[in-house]
């Protein structure tokens, strides 16, 4: 994690990666998850770990660009998928919560949980340092989960009463709600 300062991403890796983890659990939900490997050209995967299986899935949906924005985003993509897929310790049981993923606005919480990650990793590498500076390194990183707690909380107050499916999570709408949440993020720990 950074502890110096930064800017903001410009979020097209992230954009890239919340369409291509969309696809990939709708294609998993339609098709399974061995064709949909297979169809993406990770059919050695078919059969491997869950732990294989999504790293997989985190190297094809997020890309490979070295650049900043592109690490936050496959952060939060690694940490999303992680979160959803906690309980599968096969490839059934992993196909299985995928592709429960496309029920009801399940899509959408999908989308805003990747969302609130990349946020936390915007975060981390861009305000961090301020608060290591202003409260010290050991405290600073007892903030980490009440961080992460109040970007949550702040991305579930944004969105309370909107169709998750209609955010554009990486345009003018998100942009500036990303900007709101990590401002008051920081005047919260500042």
């Amino acid at each position: 994690m950074s502890s110096g300062r930064g800017q903001l991403g410009s979020g097209k890796t992230a954009r890239s990666a919340a369409r291509s983890l969309g696809g990939f659990v709708s294609a998993v939900s339609r098709d399974g998850l061995n064709k949909t490997l297979q169809d993406n050209g990770l059919g050695d995967l078919v059969g491997k770990s869950v732990t294989e299986t999504l790293f997989g899935i985190v190297s094809l949906c997020g890309g490979t660009d070295g650049d900043i924005d592109s690490v936050d985003a496959r952060n939060a993509l690694s940490k999303t998928l992680d979160e959803v897929c906690k309980d599968a310790s096969t490839p059934e049981e992993l196909e299985a919560l995928l592709t429960e993923q496309m029920q009801g606005n399940k899509l959408g919480a999908l989308m805003i949980r990747y969302f609130g990650n990349y946020l936390y990793e915007q975060f981390c590498r861009t305000f961090f340092g301020q608060l290591i500076q202003k409260h010290g390194d050991v405290k600073a990183n007892s903030f980490l989960r009440s961080i992460r707690d109040v970007i949550k909380s702040g991305l579930a107050n944004e969105t309370v009463n909107t169709d998750l499916t209609k955010v554009d999570w990486f345009g003018r709408e998100g942009s500036q709600m990303a900007q709101t949440i990590l401002n008051n993020t920081l005047s919260v720990f500042e």
